[in-house]
């Protein structure tokens, strides 16, 4: 059976894996409109990661702020017919015909068209239109705010990861070099001045963290 899997001698039932595979078809559903959303708002010579980044914020945002999971599962989906990815984003226009004399009510076949109304006429957007788009923006706006402060926590690690890695190069680099004056010392003056100079650098450390 497709999908079910052994693991530590126990199968998996026919009714789970269909069950499992309900939250899995219902979730790539709602990624593949994220990632057609996603494709749509992207400029020219953005990439596959610029993309798969994008629709991860958009997924996150309409899905009360819930992270897709099923990526190893979409890896496989996505090349079956059902979920074949067309990222169809060419915008579609209403033919509208050219407006003449004739076309208004009362009008006459002679009357001249400079009357303030050149070329084909678009038909005022509605209320429920102006509303989708104000919406959209908004959205786009939190969608930018979160890519923001995404880019800014990532800086953020980075730098500190940057600056632990140069504490633990000074910290290693500074126990070389008490390594070799070690053997320096042991060598020209003998193992008892070891102690001697272990007790000094005690005195040091001890100096410099608790003060005189």
């Amino acid at each position: 059976m497709l999908f079910c899997q052994q693991a530590n001698t126990t199968v998996r039932t026919r009714e789970a894996v269909e069950s499992r595979f309900k939250v899995i078809n219902h979730q790539c559903s709602l990624w593949k409109g994220s990632l057609r959303k996603a494709n749509a708002t992207q400029r020219s010579g953005s990439n596959l990661i610029d993309v798969t980044f994008a629709a991860k914020i958009i997924f996150v945002n309409d899905n009360h702020n819930k992270a897709f999971k099923f990526d190893h599962a979409w890896h496989i989906l996505q090349a079956c017919l059902k979920w074949y990815q067309q990222y169809d984003t060419t915008p579609t226009f209403r033919h509208v015909p050219s407006v003449t004399p004739d076309t208004f009510v009362g009008g006459s076949s002679g009357s001249s068209p400079s009357d303030g109304i050149s070329g084909p006429l678009r038909r005022p957007e509605g209320h429920d239109k102006q509303k989708g788009k104000k919406i959209a923006k908004n959205k786009n706006s939190r969608t930018n705010l979160v890519m923001l402060e995404y880019m800014e926590r990532m800086l953020k690690q980075g730098e500190q990861m940057e600056k632990r890695r140069e504490e633990k190069y000074e910290a290693a680099k500074e126990n070389v070099d008490a390594t070799t004056r070690l053997r320096h010392i042991c060598r020209n003056h003998g193992p008892k001045s070891i102690l001697t100079e272990e007790a000094e650098v005690a005195k040091r450390t001890t100096k410099c963290h608790f003060g005189p």
